[in-house]
């Protein structure tokens, strides 16, 4: 029970965070997309409900738990470093920070070291993912740059196919 919470928040919560993106013209357009009557963000849902598929079949638990682990740690990594940098309007202790970062760091080391000594295909596998997320994100952000030189529009004053059609998949 507690497994199926903990994958349905972080379905739903990865999904509405993808919708955001897509708003604030972060992530493609078709991720914004809500069903009117429920405001549940359905192509978040689905592309991430096929990704985590895709995970399953291609891995077992021990490359769940060890891309999980790894990618929560950069996550929090990454939040720290927003603190850092907002410290003066969060009102947050820089030694407390600097210190979190620093035991963040030695943690995201000590399970690459133990990836790489103990299953060194887990390593390449987290590696891989996270390296083809960088390549799409620099393709996106390339590719959303280009149109607004070109044009000199915003992505969201792009054509919206969508809701012309009734919403992105047709969903009432």
């Amino acid at each position: 029970l507690a497994t199926s919470s903990a994958i349905n928040a972080t379905l739903f919560g990865s999904a509405h965070l993808a919708s955001q993106m897509a708003t604030d013209s972060l992530a493609p357009k078709a991720f914004s997309f809500r069903r009117p009557r429920s405001n549940v963000p359905v192509v978040g849902i689905i592309v991430i409900t096929a990704l985590a598929l895709t995970f399953t079949i291609l891995g077992n638990l021990d490359i769940i738990a060890s891309f999980s682990s790894m990618t929560f740690l950069l996550v929090s990594i990454v939040v720290t470093i927003a603190n850092l940098r907002l410290r003066k309007k969060t009102s947050s202790n820089l030694t407390l920070i600097i210190l979190g970062l620093v035991l963040m760091g030695v943690t995201v080391l000590t399970l690459a070291v133990y990836m790489a000594q103990n299953n060194l295909f887990n390593l390449i596998f987290t590696l891989c993912v996270y390296s083809l997320t960088g390549v799409t994100h620099v393709i996106c952000e390339y590719t959303r740059r280009s149109y607004r030189m070109r044009t000199g529009k915003e992505n969201g004053e792009i054509h919206d196919w969508g809701a012309q059609q009734g919403g992105y998949l047709g969903l009432p």
